[in-house]
This record gives structure tokens, sequence and C-alpha cells, in this order.
């Protein structure tokens, strides 16, 4: 059989716009042989709706775009991830569905079983689930139908419990635990996955230890499919900036020996034919990156995709000239292009010179517009105003007086962005975010941050890697040795190091990685060897600080948990 993958790039809730990129997908996969055209999860709706969900308004829409779909749809088959009404009593009204349209209508509807209500996702808010996934026949090969979670069973469980939904202090079935050795049961030939999800990379920040991708995981999983069924396997997934979560595509089809035989693109749309019954002879590469080859990327087609999403053409950075403005500023012109950026300069008295002419020579070296605005006069205008006031500790007033200069900037920041129309690009990484070690409503300003996944190791690590990869293609690179090399510093007082208020951060990241996104406990620190009064003073900072992260724009997900959406962390907390 010759299935047709479209990886498709669905806007949440454009239902017409995501209609056109589904029938122009369609009806080239049909042009070039395809007997079945596959595409990703929630193709329709675009992946993720959330509690619009629940709008009779959206379904309404939804529903006459698909119609408009449905009706163009002739003998050979389109198998589209969308919503599905629930006739059951009490339920949550919908299915996350594979929609089998043929002949301008729908003859199969496959429902998830499995739904992920883990880090970003919370499935289990808007979906019923299915008892068993479907197996459909069709020219003479038996069709198993996954959506995503569904094929992440057995050792790839990424949820420790079962799927119960208790009703009434009932114990209601739900699914059955492992939907691929269903499909093996029924003896499917061939089997398809309608997936949409989301791009991560792993490893320990400020060393060489690497740990799999998300997608080097994915490729396990579905190589699990195909030798638990003993067969040929297509997986067909999303591509996308969506806020925080970024899907990669990578669709990528196997043998039933569990053999590589198609690999599409990352962060592009693409489509292909693949041959189910093509046994691979020649080596097919999986497109995998290295890790900063693929942060780079990732990072770049984030923004590229948040600024058009949002309707924005245009970027504002404020450049310190540390190395975090400067990482910023590089990706966002590569993701915008230089005659979209704008890089201000915002030098207090206490800015040091290197660091203006850092900022300075950072903007030529990229091509980006270049302001600078003193803040000397205002700062002292403030503090007039406020020296009839001021009260306090020595302590609280010198942390008043460092805050009113990032305020200060982050008001004319955001005056620049609401006047011309940019996008004000944040530019904390990780760790700062972590120790809480930025200004509320001051650099913490901004409507997107791309390196807050990224601990302070591998801002620089990351920087470190660029500069190899532009020095291999003789291209002159943009960020100053000066910005690479420095000490990092606010330079919001006098002489001030990152170090005066944290640790080093090739102490504090792993601790941080460990304690964040492994969920160790102190006493794993302990037997790790990390410093008790280390543990103790970060663990602190990372529970008093929910506050600010509550607080701070959305963060391009690098890490299997980030900061937002996917770790939900009480702001008030006993502990």
């Amino acid at each position: 059989m010759r299935i047709g993958l479209a990886q498709i790039n669905p806007l949440p809730l454009a239902f017409d716009e995501n209609v056109q990129k589904a029938w122009s997908a369609y009806r080239l996969l049909v042009s070039q042989g395809a007997d079945l055209v596959v595409f990703p999860e929630l193709a329709l709706w675009g992946y993720n709706a959330d509690d619009l969900f629940f709008s009779n308004e959206h379904h309404a829409q939804a529903t006459k775009a698909f119609e408009k779909f449905l009706e163009n749809i002739g003998e050979i088959p389109a198998l589209i991830g969308s919503v599905y009404p629930s006739d059951a009593m009490g339920s949550k009204r919908l299915f996350n569905a594979a929609l089998w349209c043929q002949n301008a209508a729908v003859h199969h509807v496959a429902k998830k079983c499995r739904l992920p209500y883990y880090d970003i996702f919370n499935e289990k808010r808007y979906f019923e689930a299915a008892e068993r996934p479907l197996v459909v026949d069709y020219k003479n090969e038996r069709i198993g139908i996954l959506i995503c979670e569904d094929a992440w069973t057995g050792p790839f469980c990424h949820d420790p419990f079962s799927n119960p939904q208790i009703i009434d202090n009932k114990l209601l079935a739900e699914s059955i635990d492992d939907p691929v050795q269903f499909l093996a049961e029924e003896k499917a030939t061939c089997v398809v996955n309608l997936s949409a999800s989301p791009w991560s990379h792993d490893g320990i920040p400020g060393s060489e230890v690497m740990l799999k991708s998300h997608p080097e995981k994915r490729f396990e999983v579905i190589q699990r499919v195909a030798l638990t069924t003993n067969s040929p396997v297509a997986y067909c997934n999303l591509v996308g900036g969506r806020e925080e979560a970024i899907f990669d595509g990578r669709s990528f089809c196997v043998d039933a020996r569990g053999e590589l035989s198609l690999s599409l693109p990352a962060f592009t749309t693409a489509t292909a034919i693949w041959d189910s019954k093509h046994l691979s002879t020649k080596p097919v590469s999986l497109y995998l990156p290295k890790r900063f080859d693929d942060i780079h990327q990732a990072l770049v087609f984030g923004i590229r995709e948040y600024a058009h999403n949002c309707k924005l053409k245009q970027a504002v950075i404020g450049l310190s000239g540390g190395i975090d403005s400067a990482l910023v500023a590089l990706l966002a012109t590569e993701a915008l292009g230089p005659e979209n950026v704008l890089g201000v300069s915002l030098p207090s008295k206490i800015s040091s010179d290197h660091s203006k002419k850092d900022a300075q020579d950072l903007a030529q070296a990229l091509g980006i517009s270049f302001k600078t605005i003193p803040i000397e006069s205002i700062v002292t205008q403030f503090e007039g105003a406020l020296a009839p006031e001021w009260g306090g500790a020595p302590d609280a007033l010198r942390l008043a007086h460092e805050n009113l200069q990032a305020r200060i900037r982050g008001n004319l920041l955001m005056a620049l962005s609401n006047a011309e129309n940019r996008l004000l690009l944040t530019t904390g990484n990780k760790s700062e975010l972590a120790m809480g070690y930025g200004t509320l409503y001051g650099d913490m300003c901004g409507g997107l941050n791309p390196i807050g996944d990224l601990y302070k190791c591998e801002v620089y690590g990351l920087a470190a890697h660029l500069q190899h990869l532009y020095e291999s293609k003789k291209t002159p690179y943009p960020i100053p040795v000066s910005t690479l090399t420095k000490e990092p510093s606010a330079e919001l007082s006098p002489g001030q190091k990152d170090t005066d208020s944290l640790p080093p951060y090739s102490e504090l990241d792993p601790l941080l990685k460990h304690f964040i996104e492994d969920n160790w406990t102190i006493e794993d620190l302990l037997k790790h060897n990390f410093d008790q009064e280390l543990i103790k003073n970060t663990l602190r900072k990372i529970q008093i600080m929910e506050y600010k992260r509550r607080q701070s724009p959305p963060i391009l997900r690098c890490r299997p948990k980030a900061f937002g959406m996917g770790r939900r962390i009480p702001i008030v907390n006993g502990s």
C-alpha cells in the first residue's frame, strides 16, 4: 500500500486555513499515487485548543470547515485528526479522533485510547478515552490506527497510573492496557500513528553527558509497535510552534522489522509517499542532528512561528552587552531577518563602557537597527520623587534601587514595543528564572522568552556551538569575544557579579536540572555529593520565586520539564 504522509502545520482554531492546508496536501499526494493519506493528530483543530474545545461557537466553525474538506475527498481515503462527539451519559462530550474520510463521507472513526495528562498535556480535561483502537480493512490490508499516546505503552509508558475514571465512587472501564498489543491480537498488517508530539532535548547542563532526545525516544516507541505487531508502521507528526510547545514534525516510517525506511525533515512542512511493503535495503537516517544544532533550529523556528502566528513581523530586544541578550538577538535575527530586529541599549551610570560597546558591536555585526536610550536622568527623577518615602533596611533599599533601573528599562522597551508593534523578546535563562534572579515588570517584561528553558551553562554552550558553526562557514561570528568571556553581571550596582547572589552556574545548573526535571529528593542530591547548604538555599528559592515565574512571558519549551504550562506549582505553599 502506498501511504501518503502529510506533515502539515495547522494553527489552533484556524479551521478554514487548516482545511486548505490539508486539502492541498491531499490533492498533491493523491496525484502522486497515494492509496491512503494520513494527517497528524487534531490536524483540523490544531494542537491544542485548550478550553476552547468546550466552545460551541468553535465547534460550529469546525463543522462548517470540515464539511468543505469532506466534499472534496474522493475514492482515496484521508485519515485526519479532529474531535468527535461522544453520546455517553455524563461524558466530556468529545473524543480525540481520527476520521476516515472517503467519497465525501466519514466511513470510520478511530478514537484515542490513552489520554495524556502529564507535563503540558491535559487531555483528560477535554476528552473521553476509547475502549480499544480501530482496525480498518482496506485494499487487502488490516490497518490499525493509533493516535499518538496509544503507542507509548509498556516500557515507554509516561503515565505511572492506569487510566481509570471514577464517577459516583464507581470505577469505570476506560481503555485497554496496551492498544499496541490489541492490534497484534487483531492481526493488523499495517499500522498508522497520527501524532502531535512536541520536541525536547535532554542532557546534563555544563557536561558532555547526553540523554535521549524526544525524537530518539519516539523512534524506539514506533520500532516496538512494528516488532510487536509484525507490521510496517507510518508515523505522521505535526509541525509548528504553539506558544511554549514546539512540534518538530520528523514523521517517519519503519518496516515490519523496525528498520527505518522513510524520514521527513524537522521544523518544516513536508509530504512523502511510502510503500508499506517495501523492505529497507539501503540505510535511511532519522533526521537527528547534534544536540546544539537541534536546539538552534528549534529556537529559531519557535521564534519565527510565535511571531508569525501572533501576526507580528518585528521584534525588539534590550541589549545589555551580556551573553543572554546577545544570544537572543542572534536567534531573532536568524528567525525574522536583521531588518525586522531592533536592539536597544539602556545604559545607566553603573553600566560599564565595555558593556555599552559590546551591545553596539553586536548590533552592527548582526546588521540590526540599534538605539541607545540612557536612563540615568530617569533614574534620578524616580529616586528624587521617592526620596521622602524611602525607608526600610539597607538591603531592601539596595534591592529597590536595583529593581528601579530594571523596571525603567522594562517600561521603555514596552513603550517601543507598543509604539512600533514589535514583539519584545525577554532574555532570562532557566537558571535565573529558577532562582528568581530577575525583576518583575523589568527585565522579565515581554511577549516571549526564547531561552527561558536553557540553563546558563547551556546558553554558553549554544553560543560556543554557534561560534564554531559560523567559523566553519567562514562567516564572522557576531557575538563579541568579550561578551563570551566576561563574568556574568546584571550591572545594577557597582562591581556586581552574578556570583554575589548565586552559586557558580557549573554547580547550580546540574542541581536545578535534577530537582526540577528529574524529581530528585534532597536525599538523592546528597547521595550525589551536592553541598547540603547549596541544596537548602537553592530549593528554598525555587519554591518562593514561583510568583515571579507565574507572571513571566511564555517560554519556548526545550527540555522535558519547562517552567510554564507543564509545571503547575502553587505560589502559596508551606514547604
